[in-house]
């Protein structure tokens, strides 16, 4: 089963809250580490956007998963990734090792680094501005 993990930075990386609606629109299971929401929360107080994607959010709280904030790294990498990068990968994994077929939604090229380390079959699909 096709799981869908949305990374804020993805979300961020469009210029309108439409792409979040048409996520959930298409797709049945996406999931959101909980730490992102709490980033959306952050930069809501600066960036109408944030705001935008928080109201898609809670409009739509019972069709998406929220993931718990996880550290855990099948490899780890020889460089220091940042808690983000880590969290979205070790999510990814968590996912993954339940059977879900995941597809990680960002804008870092870290984060689909990191996911390539890790020998798992993930897809990445990066947007970048």
């Amino acid at each position: 089963m096709l799981a869908l993990l949305v990374d804020h930075g993805y979300l961020m990386s469009f210029d309108n809250k439409g792409v979040f609606e048409e996520i959930l629109k298409r797709n049945e299971n996406v999931y959101i580490p909980y730490f992102c929401l709490e980033e959306l929360e952050a930069l809501s107080k600066h960036f109408e956007l944030a705001s935008e994607f928080l109201d898609v959010y809670y409009r739509n709280i019972e069709r998406i998963t929220v993931v718990d904030n996880k550290e855990w790294l099948i490899k780890t990498p020889c460089y220091q990734a940042t808690k983000r990068v880590v969290g979205v990968v070790a999510a990814a994994i968590d996912m993954w090792i339940t059977g879900l077929d995941v597809k990680i939604l960002t804008d870092s090229y870290e984060i689909a680094k990191l996911a390539k380390m890790q020998n798992c079959d993930f897809d990445v699909v990066i947007h970048k501005r």
